[in-house]
This record gives C-alpha cells, sequence and structure tokens, in this order.
C-alpha cells in the first residue's frame, strides 16, 4: 500500500520504472544480483542515513542490502533502472522472492 510502479517497456537487459511513494512508505529490504540506479524526480527518499531529493541519484549492487523510505510530507517519484533481479532480504524476504521469480 502507498507504493506503485509504472515498467517502461523496450529496454533490452534492463527494467526501467517509473515509481511513485507515499510518505511512510518502507521498500522492502533487498539487495541486486546487478546494478540499481534511481533518480529521484519529486520529493524525498531516505536510504541509509542518506537522504535524497529532486536531482539526486543512489546507486546500489549486490554490496548493498538496504530499505529505501520514503520521507517528508511530499509523494516521492522515482526513476528506476535495474539490472539483474531484485532478491529481498527482509522477514518477507522468501515470500516475496517467490513471488518475484
Amino acid at each position: 500500500p502507498g507504493l506503485s510502479e509504472a515498467r517502461l517497456s523496450g529496454f533490452d537487459g534492463e527494467e526501467v520504472s517509473i515509481l511513485r511513494g507515499r510518505p511512510g512508505v518502507r521498500i522492502p529490504a533487498h539487495t541486486h544480483s546487478g546494478e540499481e540506479a534511481t533518480l529521484i524526480l519529486a520529493g524525498w527518499m531516505r536510504d541509509g542515513d542518506t537522504v535524497l531529493g529532486r536531482g539526486d541519484v543512489a546507486f546500489a549492487d549486490h554490496h548493498h542490502d538496504h530499505r529505501p523510505e520514503i520521507v517528508g510530507a511530499e509523494t516521492c517519484y522515482c526513476l528506476t533502472v535495474v539490472t539483474g533481479k531484485l532478491r529481498f532480504t527482509g522477514p518477507l524476504g522468501k515470500a516475496l522472492n517467490i513471488l518475484n521469480g
């Protein structure tokens, strides 16, 4: 609840999406088999100790196990580009990994 994704097609080897998150939403803890780049288009997101706002870019790879959170009072919009698969690591990780394929 509070998080939606619109996937964009036509990018071989990459999953490109626009994410919309309401304040307070926490994305499930995960790591990556490839790389993830996230550009903040509007709003604010915290990733670990770093707070990112419009125009900021966050990078993550298999060395990062993180759980981004939407902070502030605005809805956050992000453009994400992911290579490889996400692997969920939190308490619900096994169930989410089954759903994620």
